[in-house]
């Protein structure tokens, strides 16, 4: 049980378990594209594509690309640690099991009031849905893996803080520009402080979850939830 513990926590097993959100993400978007419409993609998605690109690295082939070099530094940092490393698809299965399980405990936890984590919300549900899990990947990548990740170092350096206070800091923080992050531009939704709060709390949360628990379970949990309160939204309307 310790192994799982650790292994599933391990940035190399999450960034291969978020690869079918990626894949499916993609794919969906190519399903639910009407030609001549303009097309609909995550926030937080277009924000790392328009990164990418400065570096020459574009659409879903960089995407890729990114991963599969993540996926490898991961890989070799793991094996040094752990030099009898072996593979085991169990993890992976016991991180899908895990997150489904904090995924409806979240659901739980805020479902009635009804508000999914993502941004932009398009009027059809597979649209909701595919957008759902572009968030559950990208959000949690862009807010939590990357963010809480440069901001705890960064924390620690300015203010000479112990590392478990900085990462509490680092988690409000995060939180707080996840939350106004989808009251932003043109996509945006308009601002009500009831949803702001609502979406600060939940980014608390899933950056206490990524803490203890890591990136791929995170991004899968936050997939989950979406997709439990755009079904039930759809179902109850």
């Amino acid at each position: 049980m310790r192994s799982y513990w650790t292994q599933s926590r391990s940035l190399f097993y999450s960034l291969i378990a978020v690869v079918p959100l990626l894949v499916t993400y993609e794919v969906g978007l190519l399903l639910i594209h009407h030609p001549g419409a303009p097309r609909v993609r995550n926030t937080a998605d277009v924000i790392l594509n328009s990164v990418l690109a400065t570096f020459g690295l574009q659409g879903l082939a960089g995407l890729g690309l990114l991963f599969l070099i993540g996926i490898l530094f991961a890989f070799l940092f793991f094996r040094q640690r752990q030099p009898d490393f072996e593979f085991s698809s169990q993890v992976l299965l016991g991180m899908l099991i895990e997150s489904l399980i904090w995924g409806s405990l979240l659901a739980g936890l805020l479902g009635s009031l009804q508000t999914a984590l993502v941004t932009p919300v398009p009027p059809d549900t597979p649209s909701q849905i595919i957008l759902g899990l572009g968030a559950g990947l990208f959000e949690e990548f862009l807010f939590r893996l990357i963010l809480i990740s440069g901001l705890t170092p960064l924390i620690v350096l300015i203010f000479q803080t112990r590392k478990l206070t900085a990462a509490l800091a680092a988690i409000v923080t995060a939180a707080l520009i996840f939350s106004w992050f989808h009251f932003l531009g043109p996509m945006g939704e308009s601002v009500q402080w009831n949803r702001f709060l609502l979406r600060w709390f939940a980014g608390i949360v899933l950056g206490l979850l990524y803490q203890f628990r890591g990136f791929g379970i995170t991004a899968w949990t936050h997939a989950i939830y979406d997709v439990v309160i755009i079904v039930s939204r759809t179902v109850m309307s």
